[in-house]
């Protein structure tokens, strides 16, 4: 009877395991960041930033218009708490908004080179190990 019990048991959590995985892919990613600006607080909108940078270990959020904003977060952090669907970690350096990429072209070794709007770095390479993700990423 034990082990009758344990299967049951078992099968019954071989259904609810996959089902538990999908109500929990419900998260909630950031909608916003409150940001220290000298002696103000600033609200940034997820939706309003074109591209994140990392440059000497400062990690900069930067919107449409050009407006620059630090970031307590470390680029791994960020890219969990963005939402996949609408930012895209392109390499160590920059994640980006879809609504913040001008312009994709080929680059060496299947690469891509990506440029962004509102960023004068016209040399964002996306290895070529990344570049399938990317493009899946563009055409969901």
């Amino acid at each position: 009877i034990g082990k009758l019990r344990l299967n049951r048991y078992a099968q019954q959590s071989a259904v609810v395991s996959p089902l538990h995985g999908v109500l929990n892919d419900t998260r909630q990613y950031r909608e916003r960041f409150l940001i220290t600006k000298g002696d103000e607080l600033c609200m940034l909108c997820v939706d309003d930033i074109s591209y994140i940078n990392m440059r000497d270990n400062h990690i900069t959020a930067f919107t449409v218009d050009g407006t620059s904003y630090p970031l307590p977060m470390s680029m791994n952090d960020l890219e969990q708490a963005l939402d996949p669907a609408r930012f895209f970690r392109l390499n160590r350096q920059y994640i980006a908004n879809i609504k913040g990429i001008r312009k994709i072209s080929f680059y060496f070794g299947s690469k891509l080179m990506v440029k962004l709007k509102g960023c004068e770095d016209d040399n964002i390479v996306i290895s070529k190990e990344k570049a399938a993700l990317f493009k899946k990423w563009l055409e969901k």
